[in-house]
């Protein structure tokens, strides 16, 4: 489905506002929290409660739910809200006493995580470590779950979080205090939420349309789904946020938090059924008594005048803002709240142009009936197969032509935050596309070709596109494995589990390891998708490295409490059941990678002091982008090479967001028949394996051991310009890869180095743009350590 706003590129204005007041806000005692509670006695349906959750009977249901038994639930009649329990890591947060999931109630959850932070920068998130019952309910009056702990940086920072829910509201209300005991001066301390908006499509008055790498000031933030809407607000004022993809950093309160000081600030969030993000404002056009009128009608397509039920009808100020938006009903109803004065009505449905903007009046206390019509929508077809004409998974990307904007598609093309993307997982689409003119690229991962083709999609008709690939290489003997891909929502994307898999199927990819630490919520093993075998790890994030196991032939139960750091980690890992090889993810992630945090120097003689190891059996050298952070991990992973230090290289990509990294991009190819942990584990202790951007490239060594074997083979679209061999023997050696344009498919044999004892084989080339990866694409391979003598030194991993 299109995100409306976005075809609206001539209408996206930033909204002036002026600053923030700074009530004082008086939060109720209620005495100390409670680990758990008893049962709620049955009362009225409307009365509001707070309780533990003892079973998944006990929390909402949907694709971004995340609660779980001894999570802490909130519920009345109108909306249910989960807080992480005490022990429990967010998917965002590092410990409970968050909140996870707000619906309304007997609707599926779409949020992702409102996690509290207390730093400019968004990434001082709370310690909250007691998480409890305050108070139930039963008497009638308020629910309270509450949350204490301190702040990350200074344990002399205390923070109480209350969660507040009453009887018949659809408002939850969260209540921050913050205490300071020590002698530090803060001189802009936040209190905000990083909001992970999951399956929300998020809008802030103003701006309205697209919302990444913007930084806004509004009287609000919100979000909607087809059923249910959300809207935060502070008591009063403006709220500040810096927004991503699928996130906002929202800041609520900032002040000089001094020595002895207590802050204590409510942030509201107003929850609506159906009706979108204006059905929420009107929420909060109640609590502040706003003086408003009402306009409603019902939106309609022209000449049939059937009703349009998945519409939006956007409001516009005459400053050139949105101010807010409205979802139509199952009857394509729609009803705005708004504040006295001229108006602009634009409607917008998926696969529709807008509709020419309509001017309305409004009056305090005033009723406007305004009915609205769109265009019949376009539509298009896509089949996509092999030279054979055999149906063949592939990605198509979209991109607008002329005066036609490039789509954000979404679920119209059957994927969760596609971006432009489709994914044609049998071959094939059939949905609606805003008329206009498009460039549509297809491609079946880096062992097809690509083709471009234009297209035309006009209003109530179908255009038809059909498109054979040509096979580039032949990848029998080779599987294609993504070792780290996300599984449950994060901080920056709400793509499922079941996405991300599909996402990797049309890549080419055989082999998928989820790598999260609650993996085995949402990856199903054996895997219901033909011709993908899911296989499962475990990814921890350290505040000194990314170390993970994979894969593991069990999924362990683990201990509430895990490492911190990568010092803990090691042997934490290495006592897995089964010993499953240890990894080092992202290595040199700008303030997170191992490499990085211990400067790790490829050119010192000497490891790194203050605990760094060398405990690990892989490293991921290629990962998403391919950038100036791939080519330092690479250089070391030759320095480790040189050591004596025999790792497994590998690419991988961790499908965080499907729009921005495309999954099996890079990945790792290995030389074995992948159909269980076992199969991948023996590959990567014997060096079966190469990390690699697209192309497929081994090193071999002749029975006589006197010749490596040298195959590449990669697309036209991803042909490496240079390949060498790097040795111990001196420097790299050229490798001839012809000239010519088209498939690249070379075997050469070359004489083993003089004086060598290893080899590693590495193609590479400049990046080049593709519309199907957004971070263009490399060709850059690196084999694993080839050991060509019998005396070389440390560890025995080859691959003959």
């Amino acid at each position: 489905m299109a995100r409306p706003c976005r075809a609206l590129v001539w209408a996206l204005w930033l909204l002036a506002c002026g600053g923030p007041t700074r009530p004082t806000v008086t939060v109720e005692r209620v005495g100390p929290p409670v680990v758990a509670s008893p049962p709620v006695p049955q009362v009225d349906r409307g009365t509001a409660r707070a309780f533990v959750a003892a079973s998944g009977e006990d929390l909402p249901r949907g694709a971004a739910a995340a609660g779980e038994p001894g999570d802490l639930v909130l519920r009345n009649d109108r909306l249910v809200a989960v807080i992480r329990g005490a022990g429990h890591r967010g998917r965002v947060a590092p410990t409970g006493g968050h909140l996870i999931d707000l619906a309304p109630v007997d609707t599926d959850d779409a949020l992702g995580e409102a996690a509290l932070f207390l730093d400019p920068d968004g990434r001082a998130l709370p310690l909250l470590t007691e998480v409890g019952v305050a108070r139930d309910g039963r008497d009638g009056g308020q629910a309270i779950v509450r949350a204490a702990g301190r702040d990350a940086r200074d344990e002399q920072v205390q923070v109480e979080v209350d969660y507040v829910l009453e009887s018949g509201t659809d408002r939850l209300r969260i209540m921050t205090t913050v205490t300071h005991r020590g002698r530090s001066h803060y001189r802009d301390f936040v209190i905000g939420h990083w909001m992970s908006w999951g399956g929300l499509s998020p809008f802030v008055p103003g701006p309205g349309g697209e919302l990444a790498g913007q930084r806004t000031r509004s009287p609000w933030v919100g979000a909607d789904a087809p059923r249910g809407a959300l809207l935060l607000s502070g008591v009063a004022g403006l709220v500040e946020a810096t927004h991503g993809r699928d996130f906002s950093q929202v800041v609520e309160h900032r002040v000089h938090l001094t020595p002895g000081a207590v802050v204590a600030w409510e942030t509201s969030l107003h929850v609506a059924r159906e009706g979108g993000i204006a059905a929420a404002e009107s929420m909060l056009h109640a609590a502040r008594r706003t003086v408003t009128g009402q306009v409603r009608g019902v939106l309609r397509e022209k000449r049939r005048q059937r009703t349009v039920t998945d519409g939006w009808v956007l409001v516009g100020a005459r400053d050139g803002s949105w101010v807010t938006r409205a979802r139509t009903g199952s009857h394509g109803e729609y009803v705005l709240d708004l504040e006295p004065g001229r108006h602009r009505l634009v409607a917008v449905a998926a696969g529709r142009l807008p509709a020419p903007p309509v001017e309305v009046a409004v009056t305090a206390d005033g009723f406007v009936e305004q009915g609205l019509e769109v265009d019949a929508p376009g539509r298009l077809r896509i089949h996509l197969a092999t030279e054979d004409g055999l149906p063949l998974p592939g990605r198509a990307a979209l991109v607008g032509r002329g005066a036609t904007p490039t789509p954000t598609l979404g679920a119209a093309a059957g994927m969760p935050l596609a971006g432009n993307f489709i994914h044609l997982v049998t071959g094939r689409f059939n949905g609606r596309l805003t008329p206009g003119d498009y460039t549509v690229t297809l491609g079946a991962g880096p062992a097809f070709g690509q083709a471009s083709r234009p297209i035309s999609v006009r209003a109530g008709e179908t255009t038809r596109l059909e498109v054979r690939l040509p096979r580039a290489f032949d990848p029998s003997g080779a599987r294609a494995v993504d070792p780290r891909v996300h599984t449950i929502h994060g901080a920056t994307s709400a793509a499922t589990a079941s996405a991300r898999a599909l996402s990797c199927l049309v890549e080419g990819v055989g082999v998928i390891v989820a790598t999260d630490e609650r993996a085995g919520e949402a990856w199903p093993s054996p895997s219901p998708w033909p011709g993908l075998v899911t296989l499962r790890g475990l990814e921890l994030q350290l505040a000194d490295a990314r170390l993970g196991a994979l894969p593991m032939s069990s999924v362990p139960v683990l201990p509430a409490a895990l490492p911190t750091t990568a010092a803990g980690a090691f042997p934490f890992l290495a006592g897995l059941p089964g010993s499953p090889p240890v990894a080092v993810f992202r290595p040199r992630a700008r303030g997170v990678g191992y490499f990085e945090v211990f400067g790790f120097d490829p050119a010192a003689p000497a490891l790194p002091r203050g605990g760094f190891s060398l405990a690990f059996d892989a490293l991921e050298v290629l990962s998403s982008g391919l950038g100036a952070d791939t080519d330092r991990a690479v250089a070391d992973y030759l320095a480790l090479t040189a050591r004596g230090r025999r790792v497994a290289p590998l690419g991988a990509s961790g499908a965080d967001d499907l729009a921005a990294e495309v999954c099996g991009t890079p990945r790792t190819w290995v030389f074995a028949d992948v159909r269980d942990a076992a199969t991948l584990e023996a590959a990567l202790r014997r060096g079966a394996v190469t990390a690699s951007g697209g192309p497929l490239a081994r090193a071999l060594l002749s029975e006589d051991r006197r010749e490596i074997v040298v195959r590449i083979a990669a697309a036209d679209w991803n042909r490496p310009q240079t390949a060498e061999l790097h040795s111990d023997a001196g420097p790299p050696i050229p490798v001839d890869l012809g000239v010519g344009a088209g498939p690249l498919m070379v075997e050469r044999r070359m004489p083993v180095p003089a004086g060598a004892t290893w080899v590693v084989l590495r193609t590479d080339g400049p990046r080049k743009a593709n519309p199907l990866y957004p971070g263009g694409v490399r060709p850059l391979a690196v084999t694993s350590t080839l050991l060509v003598s019998e005396s070389a030194p440390g560890g025995a991993t080859t691959d003959r």
